[in-house]
């Protein structure tokens, strides 16, 4: 009994190799030609032009003051100040329930808040504010540290 020498995978004969390469080639660039064409959109441009709703903390290396934490920020709309955008503030400490209160930015984009608070607290609480001004919303979060 003869047998025929079985050839290797590598070695046997694609079946419409040249169409399985030239298909994969063409759907690659087709992939790179929508790639390019989403890219050059000008949607981005638009979004890039978009302005920024910025909240600023302008005294975070001194606001303990008498059992006063005293807080000043800035809002900005692209570099602009935001007047009368809404600032809305949680202060959480441990083992007491958070504390909300608002305030309205003036001409210039800047609010004050203070809250009575003890200063061994300070160390594990958190503030976050959150701005609105003209239908756009920015958050922060800070964290309060002691600092030596």
């Amino acid at each position: 009994m003869r047998t025929k020498p079985t050839k290797r995978n590598s070695e046997m004969p694609r079946k419409n190799s040249t169409c399985a390469n030239s298909t994969a080639s063409s759907s690659m660039q087709s992939a790179r030609g929508k790639l390019a064409n989403i890219m050059d959109r000008p949607e981005a441009e638009v979004l890039a032009a978009v302005k920024e709703l910025e909240v600023r903390w302008l005294n975070a290396d001194s606001v303990l003051s008498a059992r006063n934490l005293t807080m000043h920020l800035r809002v900005t709309d692209g570099g602009a100040a935001a007047s009368g955008a809404r600032l809305t503030f949680r202060f959480a400490r441990p083992g007491a329930a958070p504390f909300y209160t608002q305030a309205v930015t003036d001409s210039g984009g800047a609010a004050e808040i203070k809250i009575d608070v003890e200063e061994a607290s300070l160390p594990d609480s958190s503030l976050l504010v959150q701005a609105n001004f003209a239908g756009r919303t920015a958050t922060r979060k800070f964290v309060l540290r002691r600092v030596e």
